[in-house]
């Protein structure tokens, strides 16, 4: 086989220390824990942040995991040895995202083979795994062999979009009707599969909808949403690609009067998406799909425990974190209180989770006699330090108390009936 163009010899590759970590995410996904065997990927999507956001962590050059080094803390894990937060959440079963920053099935895999390796240890120990990818290679053998027999869901991602605006938004992706065979391939053999529609595009809503029933007919039991965001700045190339592509109807809807702050991201106002995820929600039901809000301020209101992954009904053998945002928000019935407390009633990692995070993820103090993750989440639950807070999420308010700890106590609505401007 030819090796790919830039691609580094195997002698010369050099192990990936921030393969398998805790993502950021953990606010609000059940799902936070990611093992990526490559530090790159070779699909060349317009919208990609992760090219140049991993460059702030890792070397230039390609980096592989060592498959070999998991397998002996898997095996520490099951051996009831725990050395960090990341330990804990694999004792617990908690699912892992192969492919989380980058896509585990791109051209690097064809020769090095090193995702195939990391499957091998999942499956050796039956660990609940949650593939994205746009790759081919996850519906071939033998990788769709040991997807067999591991408790799995296979989340294929692909722009939000018509096919022609498609294929020049998502380059070195495969067509639609390939992308239906694949998912026909998958379920066939009893593997689950979701399509992650993101990032949905300026003017596209109709394409989408359109879609849905034929993803259904493929044999997907998972649709998620999730709408465009930009980089803050105006020349990451990034958004100089997707300005080149949607022109003017992508400029005139990103205003500042229709966007807000979310990290590094610019994101639409929620008012702007509802209508969009409540008629894709009521879609996806009718075709007998679960339905998943990639919107981060819309989460709650996906099928399922707390996220938009579905995997707490897709994946056997598994357990998902509750133990955040989300999760509180989605364990409260509609007009039920949401208190800080709560958290008590779910699990949550006892060993620092701060190292994992970037700066502008940690608190800038530890509270005492708290571990690290709920400081990090009693820092940010009366808002204004963060932008997530559980009003931060669409339907949350603050019932205008608060408990002896001055800690707000919210009540939780339905965020689909509920549109406002953040």
């Amino acid at each position: 086989m030819q090796r790919p163009k830039g691609l580094l010899r195997p002698s010369n590759h050099k192990p990936y220390a921030h393969g398998a970590t805790v993502s950021s995410q953990v606010y609000f996904c059940s799902s936070p824990i990611r093992i990526d065997p490559y530090n790159r990927c070779q699909f060349s999507c317009e919208y990609c942040f992760s090219r140049s956001r991993s460059r702030q962590h890792v070397p230039p050059g390609l980096q592989t995991l060592n498959a070999s080094a998991f397998r002996s803390r898997l095996q520490r894990v099951s051996e009831g040895t725990i050395r960090s937060a990341f330990d804990e959440f694999l004792q617990e079963r908690v699912p892992i995202q192969l492919g989380g920053l980058h896509d585990p099935f791109s051209k690097f895999e064809g020769q090095l083979q090193n995702s195939l390796s990391v499957l091998r240890v999942l499956h050796q120990f039956e660990y609940p795994t949650l593939i994205s990818t746009k790759g081919g290679l996850v519906a071939s053998s033998p990788y769709i062999d040991f997807l067999e027999e591991v408790p799995s869901l296979v989340r294929i991602s692909m722009a939000g979009s018509s096919e022609s605006l498609r294929r020049k938004v998502d380059k070195g992706s495969s067509p639609l009707k390939t992308v239906l065979g694949r998912i026909d391939t998958l379920s066939s053999r009893g593997i689950p599969v979701s399509v992650r529609l993101q990032p949905i595009l300026p003017g596209q809503e109709r394409s989408i909808l359109r879609i849905i029933p034929r993803l259904a007919d493929a044999g997907a039991k998972h649709v998620a949403f999730e709408h465009l965001k930009l980089p803050l700045d105006p020349k990451a190339p990034e958004r100089l690609a997707m300005t080149s592509l949607l022109g003017e109807k992508l400029t005139r809807l990103y205003q500042p009067e229709n966007t807000y702050r979310v990290g590094r991201d610019l994101a639409l106002k929620p008012h702007l998406k509802i209508e969009l995820l409540r008629n894709a929600k009521e879609a996806c039901h009718e075709n007998g799909m679960l339905f998943g809000a990639g919107d981060t301020e819309f989460i709650p209101e996906s099928d399922g425990n707390g996220c938009c992954n579905g995997s707490s009904l897709l994946i056997d053998r598994a357990s998902q974190f509750t133990g955040n945002l989300t999760g509180l928000i989605s364990s409260a019935r509609m007009g039920q209180e949401i208190r800080f407390s709560d958290i008590y009633q779910h699990w949550t990692p006892r060993e620092d989770i701060h190292n994992y995070l970037t700066t502008n993820s940690r608190t800038r103090t530890r509270r005492k006699n708290a571990t690290s993750w709920l400081g990090l989440l009693e820092h940010r639950w009366n808002g204004k330090v963060s932008p997530y807070s559980p009003a931060f999420f669409m339907g949350v308010q603050w019932s205008g108390r608060q408990d002896s700890r001055g800690r707000n106590i919210y009540l939780r609505g339905n965020g689909l009936d509920t549109p406002s401007a953040v």
